[in-house]
Protein backbone atom coordinates (compact mmCIF):
# COMPACT_ATOMS: atom_id res chain seq x y z
CA UNK A 1 0.00 0.00 0.00
CA UNK A 2 2.62 2.54 1.02
CA UNK A 3 4.85 1.52 -1.86
CA UNK A 4 2.73 3.76 -4.08
CA UNK A 5 4.66 6.76 -2.78
CA UNK A 6 8.08 5.14 -3.24
CA UNK A 7 9.73 5.99 -6.53
CA UNK A 8 13.47 5.84 -7.20
CA UNK A 9 14.46 7.17 -3.79
CA UNK A 10 15.20 5.03 -0.75
CA UNK A 11 12.69 5.71 1.99
CA UNK A 12 12.65 4.77 5.64
CA UNK A 13 9.73 2.78 7.05
CA UNK A 14 9.02 2.40 10.77
CA UNK A 15 7.18 -0.81 11.68
CA UNK A 16 5.45 -0.43 15.05
CA UNK A 17 4.43 -3.76 16.53
CA UNK A 18 6.42 -6.83 15.51
CA UNK A 19 3.97 -9.67 16.00
CA UNK A 20 3.13 -11.85 12.99
CA UNK A 21 1.52 -9.04 10.97
CA UNK A 22 4.24 -6.51 11.78
CA UNK A 23 6.91 -9.04 10.89
CA UNK A 24 5.16 -9.72 7.58
CA UNK A 25 5.10 -6.01 6.73
CA UNK A 26 8.75 -5.65 7.74
CA UNK A 27 9.81 -8.64 5.63
CA UNK A 28 7.84 -7.48 2.59
CA UNK A 29 9.11 -3.91 2.71
CA UNK A 30 12.66 -5.14 3.16
CA UNK A 31 12.36 -7.53 0.21
CA UNK A 32 11.50 -4.67 -2.15
CA UNK A 33 15.03 -3.35 -1.82
CA UNK A 34 13.50 0.12 -2.13
CA UNK A 35 13.45 1.18 1.52
CA UNK A 36 15.13 0.77 4.84
CA UNK A 37 13.06 -0.69 7.65
CA UNK A 38 13.19 -0.12 11.40
CA UNK A 39 11.32 -2.21 13.99
CA UNK A 40 9.65 -0.96 17.17
CA UNK A 41 7.99 -3.09 19.85
CA UNK A 42 7.79 -3.24 23.63
CA UNK A 43 8.68 -6.95 23.58
CA UNK A 44 12.41 -7.52 23.82
CA UNK A 45 11.92 -11.08 22.52
CA UNK A 46 10.21 -9.84 19.34
CA UNK A 47 12.87 -7.18 18.83
CA UNK A 48 15.60 -9.80 19.18
CA UNK A 49 13.86 -11.85 16.50
CA UNK A 50 13.68 -8.85 14.17
CA UNK A 51 17.39 -8.13 14.67
CA UNK A 52 18.37 -11.77 14.12
CA UNK A 53 16.14 -12.53 11.13
CA UNK A 54 16.28 -9.20 9.31
CA UNK A 55 19.31 -7.31 10.68
CA UNK A 56 17.26 -4.15 11.24
CA UNK A 57 17.61 -1.44 13.89
CA UNK A 58 15.13 -1.93 16.75
CA UNK A 59 13.58 0.29 19.39
CA UNK A 60 11.54 -0.58 22.46
CA UNK A 61 9.26 2.48 22.33
CA UNK A 62 7.77 4.79 19.75
CA UNK A 63 9.36 7.79 21.47
CA UNK A 64 12.78 6.13 21.33
CA UNK A 65 12.36 5.30 17.65
CA UNK A 66 11.19 8.82 16.81
CA UNK A 67 14.12 10.39 18.70
CA UNK A 68 16.64 8.15 16.95
CA UNK A 69 15.76 8.94 13.35
CA UNK A 70 13.41 10.30 10.77
CA UNK A 71 11.03 8.20 8.73
CA UNK A 72 8.95 8.69 5.63
CA UNK A 73 6.16 6.35 6.67
CA UNK A 74 5.05 4.06 9.48
CA UNK A 75 3.02 0.87 9.68
CA UNK A 76 1.01 0.57 12.91
CA UNK A 77 0.54 -3.08 13.93
CA UNK A 78 -0.08 -2.64 17.64
CA UNK A 79 -3.17 -3.47 19.72
CA UNK A 80 -6.14 -1.54 18.33
CA UNK A 81 -6.52 0.77 21.34
CA UNK A 82 -3.14 2.31 20.42
CA UNK A 83 -3.78 2.83 16.71
CA UNK A 84 -5.31 6.32 16.71
CA UNK A 85 -3.17 7.89 19.45
CA UNK A 86 -0.07 6.65 17.61
CA UNK A 87 -1.49 7.73 14.26
CA UNK A 88 -1.98 11.31 15.45
CA UNK A 89 1.53 11.43 16.88
CA UNK A 90 3.03 10.08 13.66
CA UNK A 91 0.96 12.35 11.42
CA UNK A 92 2.13 15.36 13.41
CA UNK A 93 5.68 14.11 12.81
CA UNK A 94 4.93 14.26 9.06
CA UNK A 95 4.72 10.53 8.30
CA UNK A 96 2.45 8.73 5.88
CA UNK A 97 0.66 5.83 7.59
CA UNK A 98 -0.64 2.34 7.05
CA UNK A 99 -2.77 1.19 9.99
CA UNK A 100 -3.66 -2.42 10.58
CA UNK A 101 -7.25 -3.35 11.27
CA UNK A 102 -9.26 -2.59 13.20
CA UNK A 103 -8.75 1.15 13.04
CA UNK A 104 -9.87 1.60 16.65
CA UNK A 105 -11.90 0.02 19.42
CA UNK A 106 -14.40 2.89 19.38
CA UNK A 107 -15.04 6.07 17.40
CA UNK A 108 -14.03 8.58 20.09
CA UNK A 109 -10.75 9.65 18.44
CA UNK A 110 -11.87 9.28 14.82
CA UNK A 111 -13.02 12.92 14.32
CA UNK A 112 -9.79 14.32 15.77
CA UNK A 113 -7.72 11.89 13.71
CA UNK A 114 -9.56 12.87 10.53
CA UNK A 115 -8.87 16.51 11.33
CA UNK A 116 -5.15 15.82 11.80
CA UNK A 117 -5.06 13.90 8.50
CA UNK A 118 -6.70 16.84 6.75
CA UNK A 119 -4.33 19.35 8.40
CA UNK A 120 -1.20 17.41 7.53
CA UNK A 121 -2.23 16.23 4.08
CA UNK A 122 -0.48 12.91 4.71
CA UNK A 123 -1.51 9.61 3.12
CA UNK A 124 -3.29 7.22 5.49
CA UNK A 125 -4.64 3.76 4.70
CA UNK A 126 -6.29 1.08 6.82
CA UNK A 127 -5.58 -2.59 6.15
CA UNK A 128 -9.21 -3.72 6.10
CA UNK A 129 -10.27 -3.73 2.47
CA UNK A 130 -12.77 -6.58 2.14
CA UNK A 131 -15.75 -4.36 2.96
CA UNK A 132 -15.22 -2.54 -0.35
CA UNK A 133 -15.06 -5.65 -2.53
CA UNK A 134 -18.20 -6.13 -4.63
CA UNK A 135 -18.51 -9.85 -3.88
CA UNK A 136 -18.49 -9.18 -0.13
CA UNK A 137 -21.08 -6.42 -0.47
CA UNK A 138 -23.21 -8.74 -2.62
CA UNK A 139 -22.98 -11.58 -0.11
CA UNK A 140 -23.90 -9.20 2.70
CA UNK A 141 -26.95 -7.92 0.84
CA UNK A 142 -28.03 -11.47 -0.03
CA UNK A 143 -27.86 -12.52 3.62
CA UNK A 144 -29.72 -9.36 4.67
CA UNK A 145 -32.42 -9.96 2.04
CA UNK A 146 -33.78 -12.89 4.04
CA UNK A 147 -33.70 -15.23 1.03
CA UNK A 148 -31.90 -17.84 3.16
CA UNK A 149 -34.35 -17.52 6.03
CA UNK A 150 -33.27 -16.79 9.57
CA UNK A 151 -29.49 -17.12 9.88
CA UNK A 152 -28.53 -18.85 13.12
CA UNK A 153 -24.80 -19.09 12.54
CA UNK A 154 -22.25 -18.12 9.91
CA UNK A 155 -18.52 -18.77 9.65
CA UNK A 156 -16.02 -17.37 7.21
CA UNK A 157 -12.45 -18.53 6.65
CA UNK A 158 -10.12 -16.49 4.53
CA UNK A 159 -6.45 -15.97 4.04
Amino acid sequence: MLLAFIHDTMHSILIIGCGSIGERHLRCFQKTGRCTVVACDTSQALLATMRERYAVPTFSSLDEAMAAGSYDAAVICTPANLHLPMAMKLLRANLDLFIEKPLAIDAVLVPETRQVIQQTGKHVAVAYVYHSMPWVAGAREYVRSGALGKILHASVDSG
